[in-house]
């Protein structure tokens, strides 16, 4: 089984877990990602392991815009890559590991922006990461971790769509480099207690300077601890405050401080309950903001999740949030389309179920269904938005691997006009492990 394939794997399975929760009849201090026991690699240089390959992304877009006029057409798009993980034991107290893919996607017909991709290896559009965790004795560690992404986003205005009705909203593509930089230390408190402080620096930037406004610096300190209550249950309390600097005014500064805790119950027979609940204060100056007003909330946060199988094969997983939190983008005021409304803060609650099937030890395939609703606190605009995501990865041989995947977006019963519309997406990845 290929790396790739295994990591897509293990991301959609395993993404929303809490925590590891026992290690050795004790709670576990390392961080959680993945089997590190059964990785697959193509070269080894000491006790060093490397996965070296390239990858190839075809991508059909039916409505790059999200536009609900849709008279732009489709986007056909071609991305190559080259892809690497290490994972390097460089002694019996420090390790090294990491994975990126480094590309670049061109747009071959319709609307869309060339631009360079930086990525993981799960095929899921997260970050590449660069990990260094040194294990001080048995019961703490120290780990220092790095990520860095260079994806095409998009942000929605009032400009109308290829020709479409005057208004009709859509989203214009931009450029855009998130950096992440943190500290973290793990200290195993009790043979069943663990205490986690981290603090993170991440640098959002875009080359574009159209969409200056959304160049910020975030800081965020957190503290965690994590009780294992018995065999199955462990219990954590968690609180962090972001700090957000933004590079322009429009936002102005702000602040977030969050407090809440999560129950995580785990069978032996597979079964995954989990979820979290807590309270968060957001503060923003939105005085340079004409169209928006001084935001001061207090709100509550939850979200859970629930994974099990039926028989040998199927794994199930639900889960759901609600949330709100500091967001950003630009939105036509309905009264005059040609003036741009920014959005401090987003309430988005809904959830989503995820059926994976490996029918064999090479195919694996799988399907997902979400449905949130949106509500922009500083102009009123609602909707829904629903997701239907369908896939399969097939290993041809231990070096080359094909995965499909058809996504259908559709957002609906918006508020605010012009803003419904549907999306089909259709993306092959072709990677080959050298």
């Amino acid at each position: 089984m290929s790396t790739y394939t295994r990591l897509a794997r293990y991301a959609i399975a395993s993404s929303i877990l809490l925590t590891p929760i026992v290690s050795e009849g004790q709670i576990a201090i390392h961080q959680n990602r993945g089997d590190v026991t059964q990785r697959d690699y193509n070269l080894r240089i000491g006790e060093a392991e490397l996965s070296l390959g390239s990858g190839l992304q075809l991508t059909y877009d039916s409505n790059f815009n999200r536009a609900s006029n849709n008279t732009a057409g489709g986007s056909y798009a071609i991305a190559p890559s080259l892809q690497l993980g290490v994972y390097w034991p460089i002694s019996p107290y420090i390790t090294f590991d990491t994975n990126i893919s480094i590309g670049y996607q061109f747009y071959v017909s319709g609307p869309g922006e060339d631009g360079l991709r930086i990525t993981g290896l799960d095929g899921l559009g997260t970050a590449s990461t660069f990990n260094l965790e040194f294990l001080i004795g048995d019961d703490s560690l120290i780990n220092v971790y790095n990520s860095l992404s260079a994806t095409i986003d998009t942000v929605q205005t009032g400009a109308t769509a290829g020709g479409g009705t005057s208004g009709n909203v859509r989203n214009e593509p931009f450029q855009q480099y998130t950096y992440v930089a943190g500290i973290g230390y793990v200290q195993r408190l009790t043979p069943y207690t663990r205490l986690n402080v981290n603090y993170d620096f991440q640098l959002r930037r875009t080359p574009d300077s159209t969409f200056n406004y959304i160049n910020r610096i975030t800081n965020t300190p957190s503290v965690s601890v994590a009780h294992q209550l018995n065999q199955n249950l462990t219990g954590s309390l968690t609180t962090s405050a972001n700090f957000y600097d933004y590079s322009e005014d429009l936002h102005n500064n702000g602040f977030k401080y969050l407090f809440g805790g999560g129950l995580e119950y785990i069978t032996d027979g597979g079964l995954i309950v989990g979820g979290e609940l807590g309270v968060e204060y957001l503060d923003f100056s939105t005085s340079n903001d004409p169209a928006a007003t001084d935001a001061d909330n207090v709100s509550p946060y939850a979200n859970g999740y629930l994974q099990f199988k039926t028989g040998e094969f199927l794994t199930h997983t639900f889960s759901g949030k609600y949330t709100h939190d500091a967001s950003n983008g630009s939105f036509a005021n309905p009264a005059n389309p040609s003036q741009l409304l920014f959005v401090n803060f987003q309430l988005e609650y809904g959830g989503a179920y995820t059926l994976s099937i490996p029918i064999r030890e090479n195919i694996n395939v799988y399907g997902s269904y979400n449905l949130y609703r949106i509500e922009q606190s500083d102009n009123g605009n609602k909707y829904n938005r629903q997701g239907v995501l369908i896939g399969a990865d097939y290993d041809l041989s231990k070096q080359i691997n094909v995965s499909v995947r058809y996504t259908y977006e559709n957002a609906f019963d918006a508020t605010f006009v012009n803003t419904d519309y549907n999306r089909n997406l259709v993306d092959i990845f072709l990677n080959y492990n050298f």
